[in-house]
């Protein structure tokens, strides 16, 4: 069962089973395009590029390895905490070796005083 986020106002019940889901047949055009600075054109444009930290986290009980991922053709800004399990089944040639221990807390704190 799924439950969607609905407004307070809505007149449908938030929770169905996707046994009710129907394949959508039809003719449909494209609205409109992304920006251009969302367009995804390359496999390398997705592709990390340097390792900036680490930390241990905790998902429902268990404790999940996070590396701290600066993307190529990206910017310091769009930085993105990954697990370390995802990272190496999408990306295995990339090493997380030399990572360095960031401590908990928001990717906007104090990296960029670190980072110059």
């Amino acid at each position: 069962a799924y439950k969607l986020q609905l407004p307070d106002d809505a007149r449908i019940h938030p929770v169905f089973h996707v046994s009710l889901l129907k394949k959508a047949i039809g003719n449909y055009e494209v609205q409109g395009e992304l920006p251009q600075e969302l367009e995804v054109n390359d496999a390398e444009d997705t592709y990390p590029e340097q390792v900036m930290g680490s930390r241990v986290t905790v998902k429902e009980g268990v404790a999940v390895h996070q590396s701290l991922i600066k993307w190529k053709h990206k910017s310091i800004e769009d930085v993105t905490w990954e697990d370390n399990d995802f990272l190496t089944g999408q990306f295995p040639e990339f090493s997380l070796e030399d990572k360095t221990v960031v401590k908990e807390g928001r990717v906007d704190g104090n990296m960029n005083q670190e980072l110059g």
